[in-house]
Formats: structure tokens, sequence, C-alpha cells
């Protein structure tokens, strides 16, 4: 009697998947920036200053609620909020969204 091995049919599917994409990244930035911190030859006032120029802007923080005007008892809800709170009262019968892009549009 001749024992028999069992053959499996090809896969057609590989059975390895990509989880995620790689990115292979080199110490090229490094270097360059080692570099810069040895150049006696630069000037610091003036990358300070472009530093400067080129950073966001700190800007003043503003709060705006919206308040549906179609609300129980809206004048509670309102006085509730913090006094530097801008409160705009959307009509209830207009388009709320577009009636908050209209205000924010002037801004």
């Amino acid at each position: 009697m001749t024992e028999e091995t069992p053959t499996r049919a090809a896969s057609p599917v590989p059975m390895i998947t990509a989880l995620e994409q790689r990115i292979l990244l080199d110490a090229a930035g490094v270097v360059t920036g080692a570099e810069a911190l040895d150049d006696d030859t630069r000037d610091d006032t003036t990358a300070l200053a472009e530093a400067d120029a080129l950073a966001p802007q700190a800007r003043e923080r503003r709060e705006v609620a919206f308040v549906d005007g179609g609300l129980e008892d809206v004048d509670t809800l309102i006085a509730d909020l913090p006094e530097n709170v801008e409160v705009v009262t959307v009509d209830p019968n207009a388009d709320g969204v577009r009636a908050m892009a209209a205000h924010l549009d002037g801004q």
C-alpha cells in the first residue's frame, strides 16, 4: 500500500497583505541642522526676524453663541452665558446654517 500525500490547491489570493504604508526617512536634515548651528557667519537677528514674520500671529479669542430664537425661556439661556460671549439669536423660521454663515461671513 502506498501513502498518498494530500495536495493543496493553489490559492490565487496572496496570504500576506499590507497593513500600512511605510515611509523611509533619512538623517539628512539632522546633518543640515547641525551644520547650521555650527555656522558662525549667519546673522542671528535676521534669522529671528524671519522666524517672527513667518510665525502665526496671536489673535484675540472670540466666542459666538448661536441660539435658536424658538426655544422656550431663551432669555434664561442667554443670561447663563459668560459676558464675553457674543450672542446671536437665530430666527426659528429661517435656515439656521445660512444665518450662522451670513453672520460669520461679515467677521
